[in-house]
């Protein structure tokens, strides 16, 4: 898959976990399980993303994450006028199989215990619409 489609995958499985989430906040009723398929969902997340960054400074501060790491890779092999090297090549592939691992999690809790609570189906219809 390219860098830029998987990194389209990555942002999007943020974007469903923080609707989620906000649902899941919402609830009158709340599952018995719902704190730990809420920490499940911040970890997948604080993964693929640094949720710690607030000022410009905090980069500095808070290492980056997955979808950062494959992002400026993407960037610094596309500005040359070569072909990627090897090594290039390789931290891709390393990257994007981190980061089907924490996708591979994701759509795992959304199937067990996400879809026995929400409605995820018209979640993402509405998430669709919204492109």
């Amino acid at each position: 898959m390219l860098p830029n489609l998987k990194l389209t995958e990555t942002h999007q499985a943020i974007k469903l976990i923080r609707i989620y989430r906000s649902e899941f906040d919402s609830l009158t009723t709340k599952p018995e399980n719902l704190e730990k398929i809420k920490a499940e969902m911040q970890e997948i997340e604080e993964t693929l993303y640094q949720t710690q960054n607030r000022s410009g400074q905090d980069p500095l501060n808070f290492p980056i994450r997955l979808n950062n790491k494959l992002a400026h890779l993407t960037s610094v092999v596309g500005s040359g006028d070569y072909r990627p090297t090897d090594s290039s090549e390789e931290v891709r592939k390393e990257l994007t199989e981190q980061i089907d691992v924490q996708l591979a999690r994701f759509r795992k809790l959304e199937r067990e215990q996400i879809s026995r609570v929400l409605n995820i189906e018209e979640m993402k219809t509405k998430l669709e619409k919204k492109k």
